[in-house]
This record gives structure tokens, C-alpha cells and sequence, in this order.
């Protein structure tokens, strides 16, 4: 206690001595200084960040990361690219896609290394006419790849590109059929679903290198048809339309894209159609309108949906016979060198192979190339 009271005394003195307000006012100095200091540091650290030079999107960590994935890609599939760099922008390359490999395909697999990678797709734009196809990828909305997809100088046809789809797949399995898979030309095949042998054609397919649709069938107007639970019927609801649509694509795996088998009533019909490219948008598909008859609506509906789409140029089997299958392919040259490219439709049968065996080799000594269907969507 006696300590106690002697500081309160103590401290009492001082306040009331000269020596307690020279106090407070140095220590008010002191921490005038010191603030005034620390606002300069600031000050200077701020100046410094504002002048320091803004990262160019090469400087980004994920612009590396997302070249990094696609040239990864680009190095397994042996395809060459050429850096374009000039320092400004995202970097921009020309990526030359050899024949063997269609621009779809590649396209889609690029987007899965970019989405693997933290980024995505920021635009896809496709040229009908060179067939070139613009990717830009990125972050957010920062663009930092533009990819330049296109078919070498060399590789060009100054004849046309011809696509053939062989529908009705899926009934049977026979050396017929294995001769189809064995074809040397890129060939397309439509296959059925809920067929006996649909899911084991398309596995072969395949794996021998040929694409996949699914053969969706579809209400005709005049022919008599089954409903076995596979067809989308114009007047269903979209909900049932999709069902169908859903259990069609589950008995075809590996399909990249669809196409009508029949159909004459129901791709006359948009409210029938809508779900059916709903879907196909969802699933990453194309769509090719068989066009089975004049008013169809599939194709210019399909375009106004954004789903990449084809029409069928020529049916290539209307007329029986090998001799008219020959005529027709050779005819399809000529709307390939007219417009550049062109898409036939045949079907699964003898006279068909035999007219390819021996049509197709001819077809391409003129100048002609034979191409998966995929490369003619757009």
C-alpha cells in the first residue's frame, strides 16, 4: 500500500510540473512523424505498382497452362502448327489437320484439353467455303489462344469432297457386312437402334477407323412402320420425344452425330423436331437431314438452332442395280466438283459395296476426295 500511494504522489507531482505538457506534445510529434512516414512508403509502393508494365496474356499462368494441353494433344495426333507470335494479344496458332483426322473431331478434343486445363471455348467460328475453323480459348472473357484449324495447301482437291453414309446398319453381321468395315475410302455408317447387332457394328466400326450416327427413325408419311418403342412420332410430347431419342443413342455407342431413317411426316413437323436438336445440342451432335422429302424443315431448322448440320445430296440405291448405284456415285462427283462437296446415301447391301470396291478408286484418280460426313457439317 505504501509503494502505492508513493507513485500516485509521484505522478501527481509530475502533472502538475512544466514537464507534462512538453511531454504530451513531443509524443504527439513522434506519432505525427511515424504516420506521416508509413503514408509515404505507401505512397511509393502504389506509384511503382502503376507504372510496373501490365502481364501480356503469355504471362498469365494459364495461358501457358492451356497451350501446354493443347500442344500435348496436337504432338499425340503427329499434327503440325505454326506459332504466330508477335508479343501483342493472345497468342495465335495455324494448326494444319491432316485428312486422316476430321476437323470436328479434333475441334471437340481440343475444347476437352481447354476445359481439363481451367479454361474453355470463348467462340467457334467455321468457313463453309475453306473449311477453316477459328477457335478462341481462354479465361472468363480474356481470349489468350486463337487456334486456326485447316487442311494443309497439299492436301487440297481441286475436284470436290465426297461424303458417303451407308444406312440400315444393326440387323445383321455377315462377311458383307465385314467387308464394309474393311473399305479402304472414309465411309460414314448409319446404324440402327434396338437391332440385334447394333452396338457390336459400331464398337467394329470404330475401331477400324470409320464414324458413327445413330440411324434415329422417324414417322414417314405413307410407309407402314412398327412402333417398337425406338421412333419419334409427330403429335408426342417432347418429353417422350426425347425418351426415344435418349434410348436410341444408348444402343448406338460412339455415334458423333444423327440422322433420319424415314421421317417424311416427322421432319415436316418443328414442334416434333425442337426436342430432338434440343438434345442433340446438349449431347455435343450433329444433325443430317436425310431428306426424304422435299418439305422437310430438319436442315434450315437445324441452322437456326446452332446445331451443325448437313443435307443429303443424292440417294445413291434408289434405283436397284449395280450398274445405277455406279451411275449415281459418279453423279455425286459432279454435284462434289459443281459445289465443292457433296453428301450420297446408300444403303447396307451387296450391290452397294460391290459399286464402291470398284467406283471409289476411280472416283478419286480424278481428283476426288472421299471424306468422313463430319467434315461437311458445319
Amino acid at each position: 500500500m505504501n509503494t502505492t500511494r508513493w507513485w500516485k504522489a509521484r505522478i501527481k507531482l509530475f502533472m502538475q510540473s512544466f514537464w507534462a505538457p512538453v511531454t504530451l506534445i513531443l509524443l504527439l510529434i513522434v506519432i505525427a512523424i511515424t504516420v506521416q512516414r508509413q503514408y509515404q512508403k505507401k505512397e511509393i509502393k502504389d506509384t511503382e505498382h502503376a507504372r510496373s508494365p501490365r502481364p501480356r496474356p503469355s504471362q498469365f499462368p494459364a495461358a501457358d497452362s492451356l497451350k501446354q494441353s493443347v500442344s500435348e494433344l496436337l504432338r499425340e495426333q503427329e499434327i503440325v502448327w505454326k506459332v504466330h507470335a508477335d508479343g501483342k494479344g493472345p497468342a495465335r496458332w495455324t494448326v494444319d489437320v491432316p485428312s486422316r483426322i476430321p476437323i470436328p473431331t479434333l475441334h471437340q478434343q481440343i475444347q476437352d484439353r481447354v476445359l481439363a486445363a481451367g479454361g474453355h471455348l470463348l467462340s467457334a467460328v467455321s468457313d463453309p467455303v475453306s473449311g477453316k475453323v477459328e477457335l478462341q480459348a481462354g479465361v472468363s472473357d480474356s481470349c489468350l489462344l486463337v487456334l486456326i484449324l485447316k487442311r494443309p495447301k497439299t492436301e487440297k482437291s481441286e475436284s470436290g469432297w465426297i461424303a458417303v453414309v451407308i444406312d440400315d446398319f444393326g440387323d445383321k453381321h455377315d462377311a458383307m457386312v465385314e467387308s464394309f468395315l474393311e473399305l479402304d475410302v472414309p465411309v460414314t455408317f448409319s446404324i440402327l437402334p434396338g437391332r440385334k447387332y447394333s452396338a457390336r457394328i459400331a464398337r467394329e466400326s470404330v475401331q477400324k477407323g470409320h464414324e458413327i450416327i445413330l440411324h434415329l427413325i422417324m414417322e414417314p408419311l405413307n410407309e407402314s412402320f412398327k412402333d417398337d418403342g425406338f421412333i419419334v412420332l409427330k403429335g408426342m410430347q417432347p418429353t417422350g420425344i426425347r425418351e426415344v431419342v435418349e434410348r436410341s443413342l444408348a444402343e448406338v455407342p460412339g455415334v458423333i452425330g444423327v440422322n433420319n431413317h424415314m421421317g417424311s411426316k416427322a421432319t415436316q413437323d418443328r414442334p416434333t423436331l425442337a426436342p430432338v436438336f434440343q438434345l442433340l445440342a446438349e449431347r455435343g451432335l450433329f444433325f443430317m437431314d436425310s431428306y426424304t422429302i422435299a418439305s422437310s424443315v430438319a436442315y434450315p431448322m437445324a441452322r437456326e438452332t446452332g446445331l451443325r448440320t448437313a443435307r443429303r445430296d443424292v440417294f445413291l440405291d434408289v434405283a436397284e442395280g449395280e450398274t445405277s448405284i455406279r451411275e449415281k456415285l459418279w453423279e455425286l462427283a459432279a454435284r462434289a466438283r459443281k459445289n465443292g462437296s457433296a453428301i450420297g446415301i446408300g444403303h447396307c447391301h451387296r450391290d452397294m459395296l460391290h459399286a464402291l470396291q470398284s467406283e471409289a478408286p476411280a472416283i478419286q484418280a480424278k481428283g476426288f476426295r472421299f471424306v468422313q460426313l463430319s467434315e461437311l457439317v458445319n
